[in-house]
């Protein structure tokens, strides 16, 4: 999302700077200074096993803490900004039979064109992950096992790994309702925009094209925006409202 997120012109509605100072808070106050000549540390150096895994183990201790933490910081924002934020946000998922995943702008993308196909009549969501650690897996598979498929839209490619990192997160969080027998989706794993190459409107409505799709096998692997055998072809839709360019 580099590019996009500092060459793309986009109306937004800034919170006041005097919000966010009081949100965030002074960071001297809770990040320590590790380089601080006053104050010298050892930071870096070689454990032996007999030290070593106590302290990789022993950081639990803090880090099961951090799902309450952060729970409570979203509800903090929510509570001063009037703005919703959650580790997940599903939209028209309720009866949705095809659902698409992503993390980023590539979810911003969705929430047009899931309204679009709405319009068509195709019972379709879309799920955008805002929290990829702690990931809210019991929070995600609430929201996709009503599903008959699911894509999961990621900017990378892994092709030697079972999936790709979010696709192995999203079967992971399904996979506890399978093994008590609970019917879940069938996970295809998408990769587009890496580099930042532009994923369109019409390459997602394609993606849903694939999950509905009875004469190709739906549950491989795909890509967007490439020519390549795995590539699904852009559907030509223009989402954009008036005025965009």
């Amino acid at each position: 999302d580099g590019f996009l997120t500092t060459h793309t012109l986009e109306n937004v509605r800034l919170p006041e700077d005097d919000l966010l100072r009081g949100f965030v808070g002074d960071p001297r106050s809770h990040i320590r200074d590790l380089f601080d000549p006053a104050e010298a540390l050892m930071t870096g150096v070689v454990q032996n096993q007999d030290s070593y895994m106590k302290g990789r183990i022993g950081q639990r201790a803090y880090t099961d803490r951090i799902p309450s933490a952060l729970g409570a910081a979203m509800a903090m924002w929510q509570g001063q900004t009037g703005r919703r934020i959650g580790l997940i946000d599903a939209y028209r998922c309720d009866d949705a039979t095809d659902i698409l995943v992503a993390m980023g702008t590539i979810a911003d993308t969705a929430l047009t064109v899931v309204d679009h196909l709405r319009e068509e009549g195709r019972p379709v969501g879309c799920v955008a992950v805002t929290s990829f650690r702690p990931f809210p897996a019991e929070e995600l598979a609430a929201a996709l096992r009503r599903a008959r498929a699911v894509a999961v839209i990621e900017r990378t490619d892994e092709p030697m790994a079972a999936a790709n990192p979010l696709t192995r997160e999203v079967r992971s969080a399904l996979y506890e309702a399978a093994a008590e027998g609970v019917m879940v989706p069938r996970v295809l794993s998408v990769s587009a925009g890496l580099g930042s190459r532009d994923v369109a409107a019409g390459d997602l409505v394609a993606v849903f094209d694939r999950l509905a799709s009875r004469r190709e096998p739906p549950f491989a692997h795909a890509v967007l925006g490439i020519r390549h055998p795995l590539a699904l072809e852009r559907v030509p839709v223009d989402l954009r409202p008036a005025g965009a360019w």
